[in-house]
């Protein structure tokens, strides 16, 4: 019995491990395109901005409230929130490239490439400078968000 246990053991440990393997390799992952037909219906729309296509969601009238999600999350994130303001706030959010539906083929680098990508998405909507918005934030988006005020 201990025999046919540890062979059992030995066939389950094989499974897992090939199991995770493939997911690693991303065989289980939906595609771009999967992703975007599920996450990017209307209000969602797509702007050029240099080499960045932001994925970017306004829903509600003004004044203007920003929200710039943290990082390893998407707009996604703020969907709960936004239903609650976009009947008070004309609220904006984005996806910060490699974070969600956006794609940079010349990925920002460092500080003043993650600034610039907030002022980039700024123009996309047609929004003034910040001096007419709210922002909120989340984790990274929260020290962004500041920092861009400075």
């Amino acid at each position: 019995m201990a025999k046919w246990v540890g062979e059992a053991l030995l066939v389950l440990l094989l499974l897992v491990a090939g199991v995770r393997g493939t997911m690693r390799l991303g065989w289980w992952n939906p595609s771009y395109g999967q992703v975007k037909a599920d996450q990017a219906a209307a209000p969602s729309r797509f702007g050029p901005s240099g080499t960045v296509h932001l994925h970017i969601r306004e829903e509600g009238e003004s004044p203007v409230m920003l929200m710039l999600h943290s990082s390893i999350t998407n707009l996604r994130e703020w969907n709960a929130w936004a239903d609650a303001l976009k009947g008070r706030y004309r609220v904006i959010r984005f996806d910060w490239p490699r974070d969600g539906l956006a794609t940079d083929s010349a990925p920002s680098t460092g500080m003043p490439g993650v600034l610039s990508l907030i002022e980039r998405a700024i123009a996309v909507t047609g929004l003034k400078p910040f001096s007419s918005a709210q922002v909120t934030g989340r984790d990274l988006g929260v020290w962004l968000g500041k920092v861009h005020a400075k």
